[in-house]
């Protein structure tokens, strides 16, 4: 059983952007795939790809707005927090995701600032922003299974289990107008086990709703 199972099963994910500014509530729905690709210690290419596909979440959380550098800069920052469970059975083979008799499950954090660029800022419609940007933070990842190097010649099975604290990275885009918010977000953390490197991918599209705190 996934730890956090609460958040698999009953399809929540805590999502919280937050800032030095006044919080908003959100709730929202988001369409959310995470996938956890196993490489050789410094290689760049993957060696075996577990996935879950693409699933529909109810979305719940704070959200506040940009801190910008100076009143008439397009610079601003914010953070980005992200707690989510994943549980995975299926593997990436070329274009299609088959039952290889792998899974694997755990849970995921990261904490990151984010410089983000609004496109739309000092414009007549302050209700609108267009903003995207990027972050680099502190994550961490709990994750036990087993996966089929498929990319590896001879393929072979992995098993891993482990619990770390590591680095996050991620990009974020966000359109906000009247009180809506639609997002993409692209992160995750990366940690290293042994002899092969384990990165989660976890990518998300959200329309949010925004009520005063």
């Amino acid at each position: 059983m996934v730890k956090f199972a609460s958040i698999i099963l009953l399809g929540w994910s805590v999502n919280v952007d937050a800032a030095d500014s006044i919080w908003d509530y959100i709730v929202g729905l988001s369409i959310k795939e995470v996938t956890l690709d196993v490489y050789d210690e410094g290689d760049a290419d993957s060696l075996g790809t577990l996935a879950e596909g693409f699933r529909l979440y109810p979305e719940f959380g704070l959200e506040s707005g940009i801190n910008y550098f100076s009143n008439s800069s397009s610079w601003g920052y914010k953070y980005a927090l992200n707690l989510s469970g994943f549980d995975l059975s299926r593997q990436e083979v070329g274009l299609d995701e088959e039952d290889l008799d792998t899974s694997a499950d755990g849970y995921f954090f990261y904490a990151m600032p984010v410089a983000l660029y609004d496109f739309h800022k000092n414009r007549a419609d302050s209700s609108l922003l267009i903003g995207i940007g990027i972050g680099i933070g502190i994550g961490y990842l709990n994750a036990e299974g087993d996966i089929i190097l498929t990319e590896a010649s001879p393929q072979t099975r992995q098993e891993f289990s482990f619990s770390k604290s590591t680095w996050s990275a991620g990009v974020f885009f966000q359109y906000i107008i009247d009180g809506w918010s639609f997002s993409t977000s692209a992160a995750g953390p990366e940690v290293r086990d042994g002899d092969f490197d384990y990165s989660l991918f976890d990518f998300t599209l959200s329309v949010r709703r925004t009520f005063p705190l």
